[in-house]
Formats: structure tokens, sequence, C-alpha cells
């Protein structure tokens, strides 16, 4: 695969990463302190590395 290939995969991929991430909330029973905002980003990362090192990649067999 080419470098160029490779970038626009990249890209595809982690297009929509920023929007996976949720609002941090507040406590239900704690009003002043906030949750941290789930999924974290860097295990977001994780799984989407995990997946596409897990994944098989064939090259189309023309007849």
């Amino acid at each position: 695969m080419t470098d160029e290939y490779i970038k626009e995969i990249k890209n595809a991929i982690f297009y929509q990463t920023e929007k996976l991430i949720s609002e941090s909330g507040y406590f239900p029973y704690f009003k002043n302190e906030k949750r941290l905002s789930l999924p974290y980003k860097l295990d977001e990362y994780r799984k989407m590395y995990e997946t596409l090192n897990n994944a098989r990649y064939f090259a189309p067999v023309l007849d």
C-alpha cells in the first residue's frame, strides 16, 4: 500500500472520532461534581486499533 492510500484509510477511520466523545454530566447524588466524559478518547483509539489489527485484508481475486 502506498503512503497516500494509508493516509486516506486513516482519515476515513478517524473521521468522526471527535463526535464519539460524549459530554460529561453530573453525578446524580453529588450535583456539584462532574463525571469524566465516557468513553475516554484514548480507550476509543485503542479499541479502533485493536479492531483494525485483528481485521484480515485480502486482495480481490480478479478472473
